[in-house]
């Protein structure tokens, strides 16, 4: 299956890109997704890894919604979303 990754903040410049297609198997969970990721590009493991996801800022949008279950199955063709949360004025 196949799913589009949008990028934004600090993961756009890890990536060098603001897209991606990842292809995973039919039944990926956003986990997988996100392991994936941390496999191909090392330096977002700091904000992506099992243990530290819920102590960051991580916005991850997948269709229109937030992501709170990382264990929800993927579908063919999902659009997702990775955002840096920051704060500031």
């Amino acid at each position: 299956m196949k799913v589009q990754v949008h990028f934004f903040g600090n993961f756009r410049s890890i990536a060098n890109r603001a897209e991606q297609t990842i292809e995973l198997n039919e039944d990926a969970t956003i986990r997988e997704m996100l392991d994936y990721l941390i496999d191909q590009y090392t330096k977002m493991s700091g904000t992506l890894s099992h243990d530290r996801i819920k102590k960051s800022h991580v916005l991850i949008i997948c269709g229109e919604k937030p992501v709170h279950n990382y264990n929800k199955k993927l579908r063919e063709g999902d659009q997702l979303y990775l955002f840096i949360m920051l704060a500031g004025g």
